[in-house]
């Protein structure tokens, strides 16, 4: 921008129209790059956590982990 100040007005808009493609040409490359990454991102995820089953939790089971130490309320 600043070196579009210092050139005559029909080199300076063109300057100007060329800095502006050049930047949405280069966020829409950026944003192109990172879609795909996610896209592989999620595919690899959903690859590799489709065997893993949820476990479920019992109630009586709920209070197994306390760590050693802890206090523990009794009815």
């Amino acid at each position: 921008m600043a070196a579009a100040e210092e050139l005559p007005a029909n080199l300076a808009a063109e300057l100007l129209d060329a800095a502006r493609e050049a930047f949405t040409q280069g966020m829409q490359v950026a944003a192109l790059v990172s879609a795909v990454i996610a896209a592989v991102a999620a595919v690899i995820t959903a690859v590799f956590l489709r065997d893993i089953r949820a476990e479920s939790v019992d109630e009586s089971a709920a209070g197994a982990h306390v760590p050693a130490g802890a206090a523990v309320e009794t009815e």
